[in-house]
């Protein structure tokens, strides 16, 4: 291999991993090269403008665009009705995704969107939200660990099992209410699914990790410090992901991996849960989003001021996953289009912090074409 990269949000996710991905993808050989999804499944939006096109990636590599294949590891979640529906929007744009699937790699139920959405559901009304994407990530996990359902064994199942599993899964997500208030999803929706089941399964390869011959890029999900590995640190589980969104999943690597920390100059969050130095309203007036929009499960999107504290506590939290895996660790800004002269400089002073830690690096135009 000539590259091995990885590309992680330093902060709550959206801070730019999609296009930071597609750019780092610029000198290599689309047909040598692969992006690797290491965690989190459907939840994940990332935005990439190549070449007049723009898609939103959640199934997918970031480097779709540029004809680089995808491989889905054992450790994100694989959604067949959502791949499917990102399929079809991606065969609009002419573009045919080559994808590898790990066998390991767990799969949604349709109960565990459904039971997702409902329990969120319940908690808005109570003024307890948790935050959510609302595609069953945290219920899937919850099942599997008394019916774990892997992709490798989707290929093996007949339609009776799946409709045997998907019972099991609803007393999994709804027995502690004692049938109360049972979800059920019927068996002709069921059918449905086995179809979505078998249009997924033509569309992926069935593999295990290869490597290859010229850039290998793993592409991270959401943020640091929104990592499930941070309730080791105390923090509330509550308000974090199921995936472990740091190097964790990487750490055992026995090759170098060049880590590309991504940050935008200010906070986001979508979903609630604690936001350092949270403002009310956008904290530059360039400031314009097309992808993180208000939605039923997630709320508004959220912003706040960046400081060196805060870079310097993600970069901590990141190095802290890293155990024994070198490389080159490397501060990436997006989004840096959007502040003045003046707003940047003052940005590129906070970067001080990263003396020692990492190198930093400007990537502008971000939203070039979006706007």
């Amino acid at each position: 291999m000539k590259k091995v990269c990885a590309v992680i949000g330093l902060h709550y996710g959206d801070e730019g991993k999609g296009q930071v991905t597609n750019d780092l993808l610029e000198d290599a050989d689309p047909g040598k090269s692969l992006v690797v999804r290491f965690s989190g499944g459907a939840n994940a939006g990332h935005t990439v403008v190549h070449q007049g096109v723009r898609h939103v990636f959640s199934h997918f590599g970031s480097g779709t665009l540029r004809g680089v294949a995808t491989y889905w590891g054992q450790d994100a979640i694989a959604n067949p009705i959502l791949f499917n529906k990102e399929w079809r929007k991606l065969e609009k744009l002419g573009i045919t995704p080559k994808v590898f699937v790990s066998p390991r790699s767990l799969v949604t139920f349709p109960v565990d969107m459904l039971a997702n959405q409902r329990e969120e559901k319940r908690r808005a009304e109570s003024g307890e939200q948790h935050g959510t994407c609302g595609v069953g990530i945290h219920k899937t996990v919850m099942r599997s660990a008394v019916l774990p359902i892997t992709v490798g064994e989707l290929s093996t199942f007949p339609p009776v099992s799946l409709v045997w599993a998907q019972e099991v899964a609803e007393d999994i997500h709804w027995g502690e209410r004692d049938g109360t208030d049972r979800l059920t999803v019927p068996l002709g929706k069921m059918s449905l699914f086995f179809d979505e089941v078998r249009e997924f399964l033509s569309h992926i390869t069935i593999a295990s990790a290869f490597l290859p011959e010229d850039t290998l890029l793993f592409e991270g999900s959401q943020g640091v410090r929104l990592s499930a590995t941070r309730v080791a640190d105390g923090y509330d589980g509550r308000y974090l992901t199921e995936a472990n969104t740091d190097l964790t999943n990487l750490k055992h690597l026995p090759y170098p991996v060049d880590v590309y920390g991504v940050s935008r100059p200010y906070l986001t969050r979508h979903g609630a849960g604690p936001l350092p130095n949270e403002v009310p309203t956008p904290p530059f007036p360039g400031i314009i989003e097309r992808t993180n929009v208000l939605n039923p499960w997630q709320g508004a999107f959220r912003y706040g001021l960046l400081t060196e504290t805060e870079i310097q506590e993600s970069w901590r939290v990141l190095c802290a996953s890293r155990g024994q895996l070198q490389g080159k660790l490397t501060h990436v800004t997006t989004c840096a289009d959007q502040l003045s002269p003046f707003e940047y400089a003052e940005y590129q002073g906070k970067l001080s912090i990263l003396d020692g830690i990492a190198k930093a690096e400007d990537c502008f135009g971000v939203w070039k074409g979006v706007k």
